[in-house]
């Protein structure tokens, strides 16, 4: 009997509805832990920071005045990003900080769609990077390419013009192959990974830098491809939940609700902001 008194006191424990975090709490540990790219956005566009003051933020505090968040790049030094208006309810956070986060996106010249992840050559990319990369290898070997050797009098039989013409072609065109293809890395940085969420200098920026330089535009057209395929997933994913909304109002004879969820289908198609990153969050944002 004391047993089955102590499990069902362990029971009552466990649901004790004292003992959840507070919806302050799921804000705070929901937006450090899959939000920061945000929170540095904030600190950038609202406290006019750099990118590498604003970087490894994180929220120590949320009311429903603003947040006061911590830049990881000036060693911890924080800054109150104010709500305007403020907030009247915890639910009020998640439509806050997701206009918020569209703001600063559009004013920063970034996207509300990140790629997280690198895609090899396939195809003709292939043919195009081994290309590039055999004639960087032709142009380290130059030095190998001398009289009497055997790969002079391959040259002599196999390529048009000798080896001599070889070697001066070689050479004449190292700086424009090299410039055009350090031009295409720049405006990739600039255009591509830079505007998706891939920062300068990480592990996956070098991945898609080091490709690019040996395929070119193939490695643009790959990448816009995975932009496009998750753009079309965000809109799938938007439009489903929002049917899905709205049958359930029908099924509820809710006909308020099946206008308002008709409403929000074009608000979220029209619209650049990252509610995709925060949709299937509802619960911890909004506290509900």
């Amino acid at each position: 009997m004391a047993s089955s008194g102590s499990a069902a006191a362990m029971g009552s424990s466990s649901t004790d509805p004292s003992s959840a975090p507070s919806p302050r709490d799921r804000i705070m540990t929901h937006m450090n832990r899959d939000h920061q790219r945000e929170l540095s956005l904030y600190l950038r566009h609202y406290a006019g920071l750099s990118r590498s003051a604003a970087s490894s933020p994180w929220l120590k505090d949320c009311t429903f005045e603003g947040m006061t968040i911590a830049a990881g790049g000036l060693g911890g030094k924080e800054f109150f990003i104010e709500f305007k208006p403020a907030l009247t309810a915890w639910e009020d956070v998640r439509p806050a900080v997701v206009e918020m986060a569209r703001a600063s996106q559009q004013a920063l010249g970034y996207s509300d769609i990140t790629v997280g992840h690198f895609a090899p050559p396939q195809g003709f990319d292939v043919v195009v990077f081994g290309a590039v990369a055999f004639y960087f290898v032709c142009w380290l070997t130059l030095g190998f390419v001398l009289p009497g050797t055997p790969i002079w009098s391959f040259l002599q039989t196999a390529f048009p013009g000798g080896p001599r013409f070889y070697r001066w072609l070689v050479k004449a065109i190292f700086l424009p192959v090299l410039g055009i293809h350090l031009s295409e890395c720049y405006w990739f940085h600039r255009t591509r990974l830079q505007r998706h969420g891939i920062e300068f200098g990480t592990g996956l920026w070098w991945t898609w830098i080091g490709s690019l330089f040996f395929e070119g535009l193939p490695g643009f057209w790959r990448f816009d491809g995975i932009v496009a395929a998750k753009r079309q997933e965000k809109e799938t994913d938007a439009t489903s939940s929002v049917f899905q909304t709205a049958r359930l109002a029908v099924l509820r004879g809710d006909g308020s609700a099946t206008l308002n969820a008709s409403g929000s289908l074009a608000a979220r198609l029209s619209s650049d902001s990252p509610t995709g990153h925060f949709c299937e969050t509802n619960n911890a944002i909004s506290g509900s």
